[in-house]
């Protein structure tokens, strides 16, 4: 997700856990010099750690300070807490060695009003729950206390714009379901420092960023490193490697699984990058990312994310639908980086449908500041699932599935809102990629996986045609019930002699 202001921000993770066997992490922000002394500022507010603050965290800096600025767990990347507020911050603080300022934000209020919101942002079949997200973040800005909204409770602070209230919303419809929780644990704290301890730092955590010369790339990793290759995993547009931790980490039991963000979605930097750090490393490269791209620039960017993480060997790929156009070109690029290539599924378009699709499928993402866009977003993604193209309401884009239940509709919804207006950039690149032109050029061995529910199942016998030597498997999904079968296709072309 793209950061707000005029701040440059480095990212990472650290464990608020001594167990590395179940790492819990929370997910920081730094800015200042690494030289200077730091303050790790916690913003207890159950909307956006990092949108209120800005101007005193400015001051910090200039006054010689680096900040550490902490999503407090459930929020922002952190993961769920169990115990009270204080021992998280006292972790957070002893995690990277600093005293720890509590600050309060907006909306740090009333635990049984926090509990009652929780209820209206319980995912909705009509999406209202996403109205409900972006006027709360609103009310924090025009009422004091939020909930109350009267004459006497205005406030006389500027409401935020558009970017900012959309980040709010969407830090709320992260984990709606733990607001109240995170009420009791507000109710009774005051500004004040806390002194820290020391926590145990987990080795291998399951999530982190690289620093490429592209910008900061998140990662999930699963599995261990094991005689096998490590499988690189590149997931589909739009959205994130969130949504196929489950088959990561079943591929995970048997070898090393890297599965990134694509730079512009995520947790990942957006695709048009102004770090310091990358400045530092690479100032020749520090504004070469524009916003219209090719799929070659995406399969760079892995190769530098490889490179970031020492992996030097030659590795295996699955990507499915974009991740794996990503992966084949990649694959054609960078042959000696590539042992073996899993594609779940690509695009073949003849010039009218792709002429078709390129017109109507990505339409503009412009922020609103009543929520207008999250609604937009939730109708496309529901359509998704019904039509192909989703945009082809009529029996000619009718898809033989039902309407997905409103908690995964409310998960795929949020990948596309967290890619924000980069979400067409990727799907841009991947309808207008020439797979027939490139297909043939493949040299490594190469699989194409193929399930009947697929839109892009149709191209299958085209691409075997033009690839002869590409082994085509039949596959039930990803689905509780398929995904045993379906990972010991994949894991058994990839252990192949």
């Amino acid at each position: 997700m793209p950061e707000l202001g005029r701040l440059q921000w480095d990212r990472s993770f650290v464990s608020v856990r001594a167990d590395p066997a179940v790492p819990l992490l929370a997910h920081v922000r730094a800015t200042g010099s690494t030289a200077a002394p730091v303050t790790v500022l916690v913003i207890v507010s159950p909307l956006a750690s990092h949108i209120a603050v800005e101007p005193g965290i400015e001051e910090l800096v200039r006054s010689g300070r680096r900040v550490v600025v902490a999503d407090h767990p459930g929020t922002g990347g952190s993961d769920e807490w169990a115990g009270s507020l204080d021992d998280w911050i006292d972790q957070v603080g002893g995690a990277v060695d600093a005293g720890v300022l509590v600050a309060m934000g907006p909306a740090a209020g009333d635990p049984m009003e926090l509990a009652a919101l929780a209820e209206r942002l319980e995912p909705r079949a009509d999406g209202a729950h996403l109205a409900a997200a972006i006027d709360a973040v609103r009310s924090a800005w025009v009422f004091g206390p939020w909930h109350e909204r009267t004459s006497t409770a205005r406030l006389s602070a500027a409401v935020p714009d558009a970017a900012a209230l959309h980040v709010g919303a969407l830090r709320l419809l992260e984990s709606p379901s733990t607001l109240a929780e995170r009420g009791a644990w507000f109710d009774g704290l005051a500004s004040h420092v806390f002194r820290t301890r020391r926590a145990s730092q987990d080795p291998d955590p399951t999530r982190s960023y690289v620093l490429t010369r592209f910008g900061q790339v998140h990662i999930r990793t699963k599995g261990r490193r094991t005689r096998r290759p490590t499988l690189l995993a590149l997931h589909p547009s739009p959205g994130s490697a969130r949504p196929y931790a489950h088959i990561a980490g079943r591929l995970g039991s048997t070898r090393r699984v890297v599965a990134p963000d694509m730079l512009g979605n995520g947790d990942s930097d957006g695709p048009v990058v102004h770090h310091a750090l990358v400045d530092a490393l690479s100032p020749e490269f520090s504004d070469t990312c524009g916003t219209s791209r090719t799929l070659a620039d995406y399969a760079d960017e892995a190769i530098a994310v490889l490179d970031g993480l020492g992996e030097i060997e030659p590795i295996d790929i699955w990507g499915n639908h974009t991740g794996a156009l990503i992966g084949m070109e990649l694959a054609i690029r960078h042959p000696h980086r590539v042992r073996r290539l899993v594609m779940d599924g690509i695009t073949i378009f003849d010039p009218a449908e792709k002429a078709d699709i390129l017109t109507h499928y990505l339409p503009p993402f412009e922020l609103d500041d009543h929520g207008a866009h999250l609604l937009r977003a939730w109708g496309m993604r529901h359509d998704m699932i019904l039509f192909w193209p989703w945009y082809r309401t009529n029996p000619s884009g009718w898809r033989p599935l039902g309407a997905v239940e409103p908690r995964a509709l409310h998960a795929i919804t949020m990948e596309l809102l967290r890619s924000g207006p980069t979400f067409r950039t990727a799907y841009d690149a991947a309808f207008r990629y020439p797979t027939t032109a490139r297909l043939p050029l493949l040299t490594v061995p190469a699989m194409l996986t193929v399930f009947p529910a697929d839109p892009l199942a149709g191209a299958a016998d085209e691409a075997c045609r033009l690839l002869p030597s590409l082994q085509r498997a039949d596959i039930g999904g990803y689905g509780p019930d398929q995904l045993d079968a379906s990972v010991g296709v994949i894991t058994g072309f990839l252990d192949a002699p």
